[in-house]
């Protein structure tokens, strides 16, 4: 995956890495700075994404404004190019960043609430 545990690898590209929302909206990987951020990529085709959906929305409505959630489709599609240029190839992986864009916890596999609230936990989310 080219991630390592304790990494320190900032996703690349700024405003040329753009995910987009379901709507059409666009998001600059560089707007995400500011407050912790989990990116999330998976696929229609990965039955362990599909369970880790509720515990990410979950999470998504303990936070509230307090982190940055987005979701990438990974197929043959532009969101693919994005996860590959973050260093990922497979799914699910869930990326979370600190407030500098910095990633802090990359995890591959189906990822669960106690793990996700750890890390949230120790970037000062109250959850």
């Amino acid at each position: 995956m080219g991630l390592k545990e304790e990494s320190t690898q900032k996703p690349t590209g700024g405003q040329a890495c753009l995910l987009k929302s379901l709507e059409g909206q666009g998001c600059p990987l560089n707007q995400l700075e500011g407050r912790p951020a989990v990116i999330n990529f998976w696929a229609s085709r990965c039955w362990p994404c599909h369970s880790e959906a509720p515990v990410l929305q979950r999470l998504f409505g303990l936070t509230g404004d307090q982190v940055q959630f987005q979701g990438v489709l990974f197929n043959n599609d532009p969101g693919s190019k994005v996860a590959i240029h973050c260093g990922n190839s497979q799914v699910p992986v869930t990326l979370l960043l600190d407030q500098k864009g910095t990633i802090v916890s990359p995890h591959l596999g189906e990822i669960d609430f106690r793990t996700m609230q750890g890390v949230l936990s120790s970037l000062g989310v109250k959850l």
